[in-house]
């Protein structure tokens, strides 16, 4: 596949090289959940899978558990409770366990004992769409005054370190996600509204270079999570860090193959040549022989 890139693209080449991975849908997200105090409709702190929470210690016994999501908000998010599955849908934010009228939360029975507790949020009302997967926890409840504060757990470890230099992360659209760097490996949580049409929305890591010459960049696509058959993850080389940029892709898809896509001046509609048939693992090359890229 080979495209020429245009005379636009060729002047101004102070060039941004990218590898990134994109959602075209933003997978739904469960990040949390928080203990509401029912009278006050205010929180009280978040619960973390193995904590024990004093009755005693509250500023009120009437409580609420509200999930957080990312984004906020979500179409909707489906708790199950005590092993009860859809105990409670909710459509509008917040989203109470034991439901709430505009923020006024209501209360529940949250009574000393172990509980297990798990909430989705999907992009769809009624628990439908897109959804980055279940969020479960088990905590504890007791009622004792004497006892003393128990500390909640370490925060989890990062799974890899931090981006080495030039390299930098950020997104258009704020789209969300995160980057890091681990044994010569770039591990990318992205979402995104699409590379596509006349300006792009998603999540990417990248640094500056200058395009004089020829210029080739490589990269292995090892995994690619499919949140949507136009899911996105390769390399680009882009004209500038606006969201209607010219650049130019090469990118793998879950469901559509290999795909080299280019806009060929600023706010301009996206093209693309395609591949059917091609899956991840695989490599990814851009190389640019003048006007010429392949």
């Amino acid at each position: 596949m080979s495209a020429l890139l245009p005379n636009r693209l060729r002047l101004l080449c102070a060039l941004i090289l990218i590898f990134f991975a994109f959602n075209q849908t933003i997978a739904q997200q469960l990040t949390g959940f928080t203990l509401i105090d029912a009278d006050s409709d205010q929180d009280i702190g978040p619960i973390r899978n193995g904590d024990i929470i004093n009755l005693a210690k509250l500023p009120s016994r009437k409580l609420n558990i509200r999930a957080n999501t990312n984004p906020y908000p979500v179409g909707s998010v489906v708790f199950d409770f005590e092993g009860q599955v859809r105990f409670q849908v909710e459509n509008v934010a917040p989203y109470a366990l034991f439901k709430d009228a505009l923020g006024d939360y209501y209360d529940g029975p949250l009574t000393v004992g172990q509980y297990d507790l798990a909430a989705t949020a999907y992009a769809g009302s009624n628990g439908t769409g897109n959804t980055a997967g279940i969020y479960a926890i088990n905590f504890q409840i007791i009622d004792d005054p004497n006892a003393g504060e128990v500390p909640p757990p370490p925060p989890p470890a990062p799974s890899c370190g931090a981006l080495p230099a030039p390299w930098a992360t950020t997104d258009f659209g704020n789209a969300g996600g995160e980057a890091c760097f681990e044994n010569g490996i770039f591990k990318i949580t992205a979402a995104g509204a699409d590379i596509w049409g006349g300006s792009d929305g998603f999540r990417f890591v990248h640094q500056t270079l200058n395009c004089d010459g020829e210029l080739e960049i490589i990269a292995r696509v090892n995994d690619l999570v499919k949140t949507h058959t136009w899911a996105k993850a390769g390399v680009m080389i882009r004209q500038s860090l606006t969201a209607n940029s010219a650049h130019a892709i090469m990118v793998l898809t879950p469901d559509n193959g290999a795909s080299l896509q280019y806009r060929q001046a600023t706010g301009a509609l996206s093209e693309h040549q395609q591949t059917t048939g091609v899956t991840v693992p695989k490599w990814v090359r851009l190389l640019k022989k003048g006007t010429a890229l392949e």
